[in-house]
């Protein structure tokens, strides 16, 4: 679903559960030029917890290590920039509609040394 939300607004999917040792990304993605790795979380229901929280540091540590293990395997294309992004969705009943919302450049892979 996140996927066909991106696509449509013109972005190039490149791949969707890639896994490298004992990770995987759940989106890979460009748009102008950048490349783009998406988590995607979600929730159901009416609390206020936000999905994109449980992409705590450990998390973000091995979505790190799979972009490190991609690209030592040759397996992402030439970029120019990488951003970590989270997209969430959120149903707030199992018979509404899901909402996506895009966290772009959510962590830096910097903020994880």
């Amino acid at each position: 679903m996140v996927a066909r939300e991106l696509e449509a607004a013109g972005w190039e999917i490149l791949g969707t559960n890639l896994r490298a040792g004992a990770g995987e990304i759940d989106i890979l993605a460009r748009r102008r030029g950048v490349l783009h790795v998406v988590e995607v979380r979600s929730r159901t229901g009416t609390s206020g917890w936000d999905p994109a929280e449980s992409v705590g540091p450990r998390k973000r540590a091995r979505i790190a290590a799979v972009v490190a293990a991609l690209s030592s395997q040759g397996r992402l294309p030439a970029h120019r920039e990488l951003r970590f992004d989270i997209a969430t969705v959120v149903r707030h009943a199992p018979d509404a509609m899901p909402r996506v919302e895009l966290i772009e450049n959510a962590f830096d892979a910097v903020d994880l040394m």
